[in-house]
């Protein structure tokens, strides 16, 4: 639903909505917060005016004003189903509405400047009427450029357009890679269709992205920043160069740089004025390239969550029963199966091996659901379950950290936390199940780059999130494999589940992956504490009996905290074992470490090969977050208390050697 200004939003079919309505849509725009009705029979008739069908709606509200004041009334993106919207798909639809704003943003922009083109103001600047008509011939070209071909047509059209607005003989078009810190050329004449990558700290077109400021230079020869020997490569003589920026959101996105004026010895003034009008519609519309890329990628995610039929494949291949068969008869030593339901088992010894070795994991892991009763409880087959940890098993990357042995060994961490007397009696059966799928598959392709890289390189999914401010990228990436692989048939361990059970699992899953951003920690640690002992009462008995959960979001958020709990408990187990994931983890940060300095990005200490401290680095993270996390678990689950003791033996440990180093 559109706004129209005043108090009206007008929907495509043509739907009024009134500001002061009690109108769902109506209320989504004035409040300009998202609102998801999972279930729209239980809602009181009195609050909102609703005319749906389904029994789901979302109602997404965005706005594309170009202004910094924010208006009236937001636009709305509202989407019906007939099964609540799971957690992922929110997130999705929000980013698919920040994309739309973005577009809807660009339209109004680039309407704006075509009217401005059309008035006496602009007939004031650009008193040439032949300049007049050219410039709005050039305008209509770029507007009509097919975004959809990708950023090279859409350079290659702002060259021409430039070209011919302002009589060039030659002209070129450089994108901005700030990342890489040079600008990049696939529009150049004159080169024959090679790519011209040059340094921001560079020559003409490098001074002129860094600083925003055109230059106008009439003898580029005598010009020390203008390189002769393109020249002399190409048999061309340049006589008058004019570079100029192109801007979308007041930051250089490219260059433009034009070359010999024809029928004149330089360009003029009313040139870089022309340029500067032409410029601002050229900006818009490489941005709208940028994000359209963005757009398409979101679409096919969409596609994917949304039609199981119209599922890319992915590198997974079906489990033949040969392979099922071979699991099965893998043989696990009394002193393996007892030593893997105890903090003492090491799986990172597992990686070390190579077949029969490296396959005992998947019959561990089938050892540990099965001790759980959860083949039992819910008629789970194995040869499904086997399939299962297959699939999971291939999504994850040889990576130092965030492997399949991690996974393991989070699932292995939540199996012992499910199996003291505490955690078993808070939390229902079907709760425990999901909480050990949801362990396997927290970190499913894993790159080994946290989300802040991904957000301030700009990768694809970095680009995707922060398009609607959500910071969770690998969070959310993680989720969407999840739902790839349950919808497997052949892999979909729920599917023995009845269809509440179905949608209890996903949101529980979903829900507890999205938690493992240690962005949502100190929000899930507050909730945690406030639930468990927010009265007198509670506080008094802190520590000394296990807490009383009543309600599905109560245990929800205990189920959150015990992954979370898992996800870091390498500092819980026996000190060797957390020193050589210690060890890995590190090894990780400092890969991206190398890459951030590669991308000349800031680089924290804990990232950096040369700055890193081990101990600190340890002592610092269980000072900071590992220890009061536990200590909060360990009071709300008393039988939790072992891990605790052995995480403050590990802290004093690491203390030492810490201490030790720095006397040396």
């Amino acid at each position: 639903a559109e706004y129209m200004g005043g108090t009206k939003l007008v929907s495509l079919e043509g739907k009024v909505h009134e500001e002061g309505s009690s109108d769902i849509v109506a209320h989504t725009a004035r409040s300009k917060e998202l609102l998801h009705l999972p279930d729209v029979h239980y809602l009181p008739a009195h609050t909102y005016t609703l005319q749906s069908t389904y029994n789901s709606m979302l109602c997404i509200p965005f706005h594309r004003s170009t202004s910094k004041v924010k208006p009236r009334l937001f636009d709305v993106l509202q989407l019906h189903s007939y099964q609540p919207f799971l957690p992922a798909l929110v997130e999705l639809a929000t980013q698919y509405a920040s994309v739309t704003g973005h577009f809807l943003k660009g339209a109004n922009e680039f309407k704006r400047m075509e009217d401005l083109v059309a008035t006496q103001k602009f007939v004031g600047v650009v008193r040439n009427a032949q300049h007049q008509q050219r410039i709005l011939s050039v305008l209509r070209l770029l507007a009509s450029t097919d975004i959809k071909k990708g950023m090279d047509t859409v350079l290659e059209a702002i060259m021409k357009s430039a070209q011919e607005l302002l009589c060039a003989d030659r002209c070129s078009v450089f994108a901005v890679d700030r990342e890489k810190g040079e600008i990049t050329s696939t529009a150049a004449q004159g080169t024959g269709g090679h790519v011209i990558c040059i340094k921001l700290t560079e020559g003409i077109c490098g001074e002129v992205a860094r600083t925003g400021r055109a230059l106008n230079i009439s003898d580029p020869y005598s010009d020390p920043r203008f390189n002769r020997n393109v020249d002399r490569l190409m048999g061309y003589v340049t006589t008058s160069l004019l570079t100029m920026p192109i801007f979308y959101q007041d930051e250089v996105v490219a260059v433009a740089q034009l070359i010999n004026k024809i029928g004149m010895d330089g360009f003029s003034k009313e040139d870089e004025r022309l340029f500067e009008y032409f410029a601002l519609f050229a900006g818009i519309a490489l941005a709208n390239a940028k994000m359209y890329n963005v757009a398409k990628e979101s679409s096919q995610q969409a596609i994917q969550l949304l039609n199981p039929k119209a599922r890319r494949s992915s590198g997974y291949r079906m489990v033949p029963q040969e392979l099922i068969d071979y699991f099965k008869t893998i043989e696990l030593s009394a002193e393996e199966l007892a030593l893997v339901k105890t903090p003492a088992f090491n799986p990172l010894l597992y990686g070390k091996g190579e077949g029969v070795q490296q396959d005992k994991l998947i019959a561990l892991q089938v050892f540990l659901f099965e001790d759980l009763g959860v083949l039992d409880q819910f008629h789970l087959d194995k040869d499904t379950l086997i399939r299962f940890l297959c699939a999971c098993r291939s999504y994850y990357r040889v990576m130092p950290y965030h492997s399949w042995l991690h996974a393991f060994d989070v699932a292995q961490t939540v199996y012992l936390l499910l199996k003291s007397a505490d955690a078993h009696l808070s939390l229902p059966p079907l709760e425990r199940f999901v909480l050990m799928v949801t362990a396997l598959m927290h970190d499913l392709d894993h790159m080994g780059l946290n989300n802040s890289f991904h957000l301030r390189t700009e990768s694809p999914m970095g680009i995707l999130c922060s398009s609607s401010g959500i910071p969770s990228v690998l969070e959310l990436h993680h989720c969407n494999i999840a739902i790839e692989i349950l919808s497997r048939p052949d892999c979909n361990i729920f599917h023995t589940l009845k269809q509440e059970e179905v949608v209890l699992a996903y949101k529980s899953m979903l829900s507890c992956i999205l938690a493992t951003d240690m962005a949502k920690h100190g929000e899930i640690f507050t909730q945690f504490e406030g639930t468990c002992f927010s009265t007198p009462a509670a506080a008094a008995n802190r520590g000394q009996c296990r807490v009383q959960l009543y309600t599905f979001n109560e245990r929800l958020l205990l189920m959150q905290m015990m992954m979370k709990a898992a996800d870091i408990s390498n500092i819980t187990k026996p000190f060797e074992i957390a020193r050589l994931w210690a060890l890995a983890v590190t090894e990780e940060f400092c890969h991206q470490g190398d890459l951030e300095k590669a991308k000349q990005l800031e680089v924290q200490a804990m990232f950096d090969r040369e700055k890193m401290d081990l101990a600190k680095v340890q002592v610092g993270f269980i000072d900071a977050v590992g220890l009061r996390f536990w200590e909060l678990l360990r009071d709300a689950l008393p039988s939790l208390d072992p891990m605790v003791k052995q995480l403050k033996e590990n802290r004093e440990i690491w203390l030492q050697l810490d201490q030790k180093k720095a006397s040396q």
